[in-house]
Parts: structure tokens; sequence; C-alpha cells
């Protein structure tokens, strides 16, 4: 769970068809593997330590990443046996069990971080439209895409001209960069769901607040990113997206 008060969130509900063969890049172990060569997900638990009366859980996971929180209960939901297998598209991080908020509720339960399920019975529309710069609708000539370890993005310096503003934004915000979101399964491939309900993938574009000047300044401040997600769902192959598909087996190495 990502605290993200430093992120303003919107997420965009029409949903986009992608090929199956897209949402499938990591529901074939195998090609899992071959594109982003990822260790196996292995687990080595090992006893809590007590720090200043709060449990301390050391447990390696997740594709050999260390996990260390500080609970307030007696252990660690990370050190709970019922969290004993990791799931097969963990990257840099997990999202186990449905008790966080209760266990760790330091990191969890928040009014502003992500992800959520966003209940469509709850959920206010903003009045204003979210508008868009001319130039998100020009073609990109050429962008970067490069694997981190967990995921697919893209830059580009094309990105310099693409701002978004309106819509509850308080400023003008320019694109910096996206990443996608996906699972091992077709179904379960988003970060954020709506009404329970989760897609297949999850396109993430981030924005920085302009009057900061650089993506790096504006992380400072409260309103200094603003993030547009894209949910995808199984269909026709999506022709927009080939110029990325088609090169992911280029980076199958993070770096």
């Amino acid at each position: 769970m990502r605290n993200s008060s430093l992120v303003l969130w919107g997420l965009v509900l029409s949903i986009i068809a992608i090929a199956v063969a897209t949402a499938d890049l990591e529901k074939n172990e195998e090609t899992e593997n071959d594109v982003l060569r990822k260790p196996k997900c292995r687990r080595i638990k090992k006893p809590c330590e007590l720090l200043h009366g709060h449990c301390i859980g050391r447990t390696e996971h997740c594709y050999g990443k260390v996990f260390d929180a500080g609970c307030s209960g007696k252990r660690c939901k990370c050190c709970y046996p019922d969290l004993g297998n990791c799931n097969e598209d963990c990257g840099h991080w997990c999202y186990p069990g449905k008790d966080w908020p209760y266990t760790c509720p330091n990191y969890c339960n928040g009014t502003n971080q992500s992800p959520i399920d966003i209940c469509s019975n709850s959920a206010t529309a903003e009045p204003d439209d979210l508008q868009f710069s001319p130039s998100y609708n020009d073609p990109i000539p050429e962008i970067q895409i490069t694997n981190n370890g967990h995921t697919v993005g893209a830059s580009s310096a094309s990105f310099e001209s693409m701002n978004v503003f309106g819509g509850g934004l308080p400023a003008v915000y320019n694109l910096a960069q996206f990443h996608f979101h996906w699972g091992c399964e077709n179904n379960r491939g988003s970060e954020h769901t709506v009404d329970g309900n989760r897609y297949a993938m999850e396109l993430h574009l981030v924005h920085y607040n302009t009057n900061y000047g650089n993506l790096s300044e504006a992380l400072k401040y409260d309103d200094g990113l603003a993030v547009l997600g894209i949910f995808f769902d199984v269909g026709a192959e999506n022709a927009a997206l080939k110029p990325i598909t088609d090169n992911l087996l280029d980076v199958e190495y993070p770096g």
C-alpha cells in the first residue's frame, strides 16, 4: 500500500481493449521469466523481533526483496502463516491479505493513498472536465522503453509539450512518463478496482506540476504530481499499443 499524499490521482473509467497476448505477458511462467527475468518467488521466514514494543517482521519474500514492517499487533502481518505463499506476480512489493488497515494502522486505511477500490455508488464526479493539450493527439515520433524490474515504462522528449489541466487539478501538469501494471491472470492485472472488479491491465500517466519545473522538484510538494489511471480489458489487438508490445522482448532485462 503506497501513501499518495504527494500524488493527485484520477481514474479514467473508459475501458480500452487489449489483445490476449498482451495481457498474457506474465500469465505464462516461461514468458514471464523470458520477458522480465525475475527470479522465482521465495519466502524465508525468520522470527519476529521487538522494537520499542512493536513487532518487526524480518521476512524475505517477493523475488528476494526484504520486507520490514513495524506493526502495532503482537505479530506483523507479513509473519502470519496464511501469507506463506507469495503471489507469482509480485515485483518489488506485494499486496497480500485483506486486514492491513487493522494490522498496520500507521500505514493503511488512510484517506490519501493508493491503490483503492472505487465504489461507484458513493463516488462523486468532478463537475469540470479534464482538459488535454492538443499535442496529446499528435503521434509521438520516438519513445524510450525501459524495464525497471517490475514493469515496463516509457519516456520521450515529446512529452514536454503534453499536458493536462482542469477537472479539479490546481495547476497545469506535464507528462513525465507512463508505465503499465499487469498480472499473471487476465482478471487481476490492474492496481485499482471498481466495485471489487479488477481489470487485465492499468496504464499510469505520470504528470508533474509545471510550477515546479521538473519531476524531481515536484516530488517535494503535495500538489506536485498528477497520475491518470486507465484500465485495459482483454479484447482485439490494440494497434495503438503495438509500437510498445512489439518491442517488449528488447527490454527483457531491467536497467
